[in-house]
């Protein structure tokens, strides 16, 4: 049995792509580990063992997609989308890729002083893919309180940093998560107004006027 793997550091969406087409390439070629990993990860494929000979795995027929979709069990994931997703949020300037309704799901489920704390370590378009979709005065509120934390430690951005991208894995595997072309055009109001939301009902009003039990609730 094949046991789960760690991702590289900087694994791309390439590098996995890559490593998909190795795999099925491998397991066609009789390679012992690449029919370990296939017949681990794939319910079909579990009567396979590794010295199964190629003439026998001529006959299996494995697909492109059955071999992505073992690639990713073998690095913890249920399936092909949820790997990617995996990888692309860790580049979190890639943010800027996700599409308006992701972006706005992502703000709806981030905790909001992870996201304080994230903007302002984001590349400008990642920014300003997050603040497109605000309406001005939760926008307004967002940057008076990116303003007001003001520098935070190396291990604090870390922290949220990471909680952030637990969050877009977790929304990925539940399917909420649409990435766009790179030359999609983006034209247009995005804004979604989450001050009808419960705990954003105060940001029309001026910040001073404020409780900090208000404030509380909403980061």
């Amino acid at each position: 049995m094949s046991a789960v793997r760690t991702l590289p550091e900087r694994a791309s969406i390439e590098f996995l792509k890559k490593e998909s087409r190795d795999l099925h390439k491998a397991f066609q070629a009789g390679d012992a580990d690449a029919i370990s990993r296939i017949s681990t990860f794939l319910p079909r494929a579990a009567g396979l063992v590794p010295s199964t000979s190629p003439d026998d795995l001529s006959h299996f027929d494995l697909s492109r997609q059955e071999a992505q979709h073992a690639l990713a069990g073998s690095y913890g994931c249920a399936k092909w989308e949820e790997l990617l997703d995996t990888v692309r949020v860790q580049d979190l300037d890639a943010l800027d890729l996700l599409s308006d309704r992701s972006v706005q799901i992502t703000m709806r489920e981030v905790d909001q002083r992870d996201l304080v704390r994230l903007l302002p370590s984001l590349s400008r378009a990642s920014a300003d893919r997050f603040y497109h979709n605000m309406s001005n005065n939760v926008q307004q509120f967002i940057r008076s309180e990116v303003a007001f934390l003001g520098e935070v430690t190396q291990e604090e951005r870390a922290a949220s940093q990471e909680n952030v991208r637990r969050t877009l894995v977790e929304l990925g595997r539940q399917g909420w998560l649409t990435w766009e072309d790179p030359d999609a055009d983006r034209s247009g109001p995005a804004a979604v107004d989450l001050s009808t939301e419960a705990r954003f009902a105060h940001v029309a009003r001026p910040l001073l006027e404020v409780s900090e039990d208000e404030l509380a609730d909403t980061l």
